[in-house]
């Protein structure tokens, strides 16, 4: 489909009336508007009920009927810096975000080339490398047609090779140098792949202040003024900002909490790199803080060390104080409920969830069960982590009901079509992280970490 700017107008309504053509009902749409008051601001709120496109959240509760073309040149016109609000991009990858699992369910399949054709070069990276990837899995296992006149080898192998430049999401990534087979010198040029800024404008003075910190032992004084520096606009290079991550995290083996101040400012430098970034530099993006714990623990549940590391960064970022909305708790934030039966399995009858130690085994206790439970399939397992064993179990079942499927779907399949949000980010994390983590300190190739998380 090509994109004809003249045509914006028309199908951003084509889009809105697409919306429309979705049954949402007005009364359940004006409750989600109103759950939103409070959260965005009174001029956000009238962008959003001015152009109905944050109606593409309640898009869950309706059976898609398709967009169309001029539907699709909406969508595109939306993502556009140049001619769209900031609330309607924000809505539109909202809506690219919840689209996948809902043409999947629908069997509306071939649709996803024509939606990663038509947003390369509008949507994120991120977004376009997930409808890439998809579709490429589509026609690989004869789910999906390959589009007119071309070869499905070639053309899962094109879509996979798109994914290949998936911004900051590692699982997509990982996947496709899983699905390519790409290994060695070109395996670490995409696995350290960074958007390079080489002409920002540095703060010399902002860097030697706080290397200065550093010097001269205020270990506590970097984290504070390198986020309000970041926050200010002021660009920190990325050399100065590893070295800093670096200082931070050697600091956390005496104070806990300088650890996740070390990871967040590796991961904000990563966002937009000053130069290259060397597979060295990678481990401070997925440090093994905790290494003694983790060790120890992995040893006595039989758990392999990158699944709990991944699953350690994605559920608290290596911070052991953290407690969630929810009431989860610590490293591996687990609920007081989950844990009291853990406690009671282990024979603890006292335990403290804020004991870096005590979480980290109770994190590879509960993975492992659920894992042994599932028939040692990781991915499920991470799902289970998340959403429950009772839901994944369910899930499963009813994915083959959906492709009408004696047997189990593939499990990236599967993550794709879950109908929690969460959960399918939950699963792309600990995949990405978990493969990351076995390719910088195992020198273990993706593909074969890909491999094991997806049996």
């Amino acid at each position: 489909m090509r994109i004809v700017v003249g045509k914006l107008t028309f199908g951003v309504l084509s889009f809105y009336m697409a919306l429309q053509n979705l049954h949402i009902r007005s009364n359940e749409y004006e409750v989600y508007l109103g759950s939103l008051q409070g959260r965005y601001s009174a001029e956000a709120m009238e962008g959003v009920r001015s152009t109905s496109m944050m109606g593409c959240h309640m898009i869950s509760i309706v059976h898609l009927e398709g967009i169309g073309d001029h539907g699709l040149i909406g969508l595109v016109g939306l993502l556009n810096v140049e001619v769209a609000c900031n609330y309607c991009r924000v809505a539109a990858h909202d809506f690219l975000n919840l689209l996948p699992p809902l043409l999947l369910s629908e069997g509306n399949l071939n649709a996803f080339y024509d939606i990663y054709q038509a947003l390369d070069g509008y949507a994120s990276n991120e977004a376009v490398a997930k409808y890439a990837y998809i579709y490429g899995r589509l026609v690989q296992e004869g789910i999906a047609m390959p589009s007119v006149g071309e070869i499905a080898g070639s053309e899962s192998d094109a879509a996979f090779t798109r994914a290949l430049t998936s911004g900051s999401d590692f699982y997509y990534r990982a996947m496709a140098v899983y699905r390519l087979g790409l290994g060695g010198a070109r395996e670490e040029e995409v696995l350290c792949n960074t958007i390079v800024d080489p002409d920002a404008s540095v703060d010399t003075e902002a860097e030697t202040l706080l290397l200065g910190y550093a010097a001269f032992g205020f270990p506590e004084k970097i984290y504070p003024e390198y986020m309000a520096l970041y926050s200010d606009g002021v660009v920190i290079s990325t050399g100065v900002s590893m070295k800093l991550a670096a200082f931070l995290n050697e600091c956390g083996e005496n104070k806990y909490e300088y650890y996740p101040q070390g990871l967040r400012i590796a991961a904000r430098a990563f966002t937009r790199t000053t130069a290259p970034v060397s597979k060295e530099e990678m481990k401070l993006l997925f440090p093994r803080d905790y290494k003694t714990f983790v060790e120890a623990a992995c040893t006595e549940f039989n758990l392999p060390q990158e699944a709990l590391y991944a699953l350690i960064r994605s559920e608290s970022f290596f911070d052991a104080e953290i407690v969630s909305s929810a009431g989860a708790i610590g490293l591996s934030q687990l609920m007081p409920d989950t844990a009291a039966d853990i406690a009671r399995k282990l024979k603890m009858p006292e335990f403290d969830l804020r004991d870096a130690e005590t979480n980290v085994r109770f994190g590879a206790f509960y993975l492992e069960e659920l894992n042994r439970r599932l028939d040692g399939a990781w991915l499920p397992a991470f799902f289970a982590y998340n959403a429950g064993i009772t839901r994944v179990r369910r899930w499963i079942k009813d994915s083959r009901l959906s492709f009408n499927s004696k047997t189990a779907l593939p499990n990236d399949i599967l993550l794709e079509i879950l109908p929690f949000d969460e959960t399918r980010g939950y699963g792309r994390k600990l995949v990405g992280a978990g493969a990351m983590y076995s390719w910088l300190y195992d020198d273990k190739p993706v593909s074969e970490s890909v491999k094991e998380f997806m049996q």
